[in-house]
């Protein structure tokens, strides 16, 4: 006895067309009232030197995005960063002992929990916050943490961490391999 399967005809569906010219994000401006200190801050944040710009910027290389620090101190007082930026390191630890000798964790609370320490968050990132002398507010998770769009292990996060705030989207684009 043998048995007859009807076949199916199944539809391909059509492929979308990638735009041919996608934007690249690549330089992020942060705001800061003094150059030296805000260099030297960054540099011991990050671990890495900066490169001084013609004019009153430093650029910090941050993996596929620049990060921009520029001093506006002699035309208006510096403007805070995005509410959320996000960045991830290899070791959490020692960029938790780097701002943490720097006395510049937050004081602010994320999701009923303490930013000023390394604690797991409610979407699955152990990460922590701080908060540079010109109130650009930050936060780092590890690396491995998010990767094509998903979390998969801990980040640096530049943002509003007050009340009221939700803290780090976990699928923020901007997330770069900073340190």
């Amino acid at each position: 006895m043998s048995s007859t399967k009807k076949l199916t005809e199944v539809k391909a569906k059509p492929k979308r067309e990638a735009p041919d010219d996608v934007p690249q994000f690549f330089r992020l401006n942060v705001e800061v009232g003094d150059l030296d200190a805000a260099t030297s801050f960054y540099t011991k944040l990050l671990g890495v030197q900066g490169r001084q710009q013609p004019g009153h910027g430093c650029y910090f290389d941050c993996g596929p995005v620049t990060l921009q620090v520029l001093d506006v101190s002699s035309i208006r007082r510096p403007h805070p960063a995005a509410k959320a930026l996000y960045f991830t390191v290899e070791n959490l630890e020692v960029a938790f002992n780097r701002a943490k000798t720097l006395g510049c964790l937050s004081h602010e609370d994320v999701h009923d929990a303490p930013g000023r320490g390394i604690i797991v968050r409610p979407w699955g990132e152990r990460s922590f916050y701080l908060e540079d002398p010109w109130q650009n507010r930050c936060a780092s998770s590890r690396r491995e943490r998010f990767t094509q769009g998903r979390f998969v292990q801990d980040s640096l996060v530049l943002g509003d961490t007050g009340p009221g705030v939700s803290g780090p989207h976990p699928e923020c684009p901007l997330t770069s391999n900073l340190f």
